[in-house]
């Protein structure tokens, strides 16, 4: 959902100079596909809009014992 996301956003991002990293563990999660989608998107437009050239934006994945953290920033 999170890579699908970002290539949706890539055409807008490489042309502001913006990167998006993603890492970590690959999970599965009992969620609505588009809501994820479209949340990952708002946040991946608001970055690029709002970032300026050369801005990197990170997304981490991290699965403990009971929950999946996903971290998004950017500098």
């Amino acid at each position: 959902i999170i890579e699908g996301s970002a290539s949706l956003c890539l055409d807008k991002s490489n042309r502001e100079g913006i990167s998006i990293d993603i890492s970590g563990e690959e999970v599965e999660l009992k969620v609505s596909k588009s809501l994820m989608e479209q949340a990952f998107i708002n946040l991946f437009d608001n970055a690029i809009k709002y970032g300026g050239m050369g801005t990197k934006i990170n997304v981490s994945i991290k699965n403990s014992e009971n929950k999946v953290e996903i971290i998004v920033s950017d500098n």
